[in-house]
């Protein structure tokens, strides 16, 4: 098990076939898995709702997924547009409806997923994704202002 991890990461972090930014990437998948899978783990131990533990799954498989599929088929800037879309404007807005809207410290991850836009994406492509972002997480916190019942119940507020 041991020499299967060390393959891995040899192969897609230290790799000198692989371009510094490709390595970069690669280690965000890495570390973008590990930290989700941290945060499933959590979710679990303190019983979180089946539908926050399944986007938390998700973000702990589509990275691993996308570092195999990216690298195999060497499709970077395409599978880096997958994954912010992925993540920027799908999952992290479903867990921040499902972790209590505004209460629920989803703050932190949209930032980190402006930061993951700055690392993945270039250019014109740069751009759009950023605005984009910027208008979902925008919506988001407009549903939850307007919408409260859209997101769950934040248990340190129902006390």
């Amino acid at each position: 098990m041991a020499s299967k991890i060390k393959e891995f990461y040899h192969r897609y972090l230290y790799s000198d076939e692989l371009a510094l930014e490709v390595r970069l990437v690669n280690l965000v998948y890495v570390v973008g898995s590990m930290t989700a899978l941290a945060a499933t783990v959590f979710r679990a131990l303190v019983f979180s709702s089946l539908s926050l533990t399944l986007v938390m799954v998700t973000c702990t498989v589509i990275p691993i997924i996308l570092i195999y599929v990216s690298n195999r088929t060497k499709r970077y800037r395409l599978l880096n547009w997958i994954t912010v879309v992925a993540f920027a404007d799908v999952l992290f807005p479903l867990s921040f409806f499902f972790v209590g809207g505004v209460d629920g410290g989803m703050a932190a991850y949209f930032v980190l997923s402006v930061v993951a836009i700055f690392i993945l994406t270039k250019g014109r492509q740069f751009a759009v994704m950023l605005i984009t972002h910027v208008a979902c997480m925008i919506g988001c916190y407009y549903l939850s202002f307007r919408y409260p019942n859209l997101t769950a119940a934040f248990t340190a507020r129902q006390q």
